[in-house]
């Protein structure tokens, strides 16, 4: 997959870390991330690993991909009770320039006020690991692009 190198400003304080205790899917050593905004990138955000800042993961809102996407599910398998999450599918950006895929099957749940978060597996045949990326848009919104992702650019400092 594509290396995402991007001016990206964290969307919260700096002290707002997000802690995966068991890491991510193929990660494990990386438990500790930020979550950037990207210029110019519209919806998405990057997971920035804090140990190693190089790692960024794109990620977009689940519902923004699949608006009945079942949150109360990924809720309940990353075992948050009693606080508000936060559900994103993962981005890949294919090297060879193809369409960008989202993973909707593996959601990144968030706890919003713990900052705690796990990937999780959903068991459900009409969710793929690599959805086509269109944005769904409620009638009357403008028609969702398929342009692609502006061209990174190396994070300054």
């Amino acid at each position: 997959s594509q290396s995402i190198i991007t001016q990206s400003k964290p969307m919260a304080p700096a002290d707002s870390t997000i802690t995966f205790p068991e890491g991510l899917f193929g990660l494990p050593d990386h438990k500790e991330y930020l979550l950037c905004e990207i210029e110019t990138a519209g919806n998405l955000r990057a997971l920035v690993s804090k140990k190693d800042p190089m790692l960024q993961l794109l990620v977009i809102d689940a519902q923004e991909v699949w608006p009945n996407y079942p949150l109360d599910e990924a809720q309940k398998l990353a075992g948050i009770v009693n606080e508000d999450v936060g559900v994103a599918a993962i981005v890949r950006l294919p090297a060879d320039g193809s369409s960008a895929t989202v993973n909707l099957m593996a959601p990144v749940v968030i706890g919003l006020s713990s900052r705690r978060g796990w990937q999780v597996i959903l068991e459900r045949s009409e969710l793929g690991v690599a959805h086509s990326l269109t944005v769904q848009r409620s009638p009357g919104d403008a028609p969702a692009s398929a342009a692609p992702l502006p061209a990174a650019k190396p994070a300054e400092g």
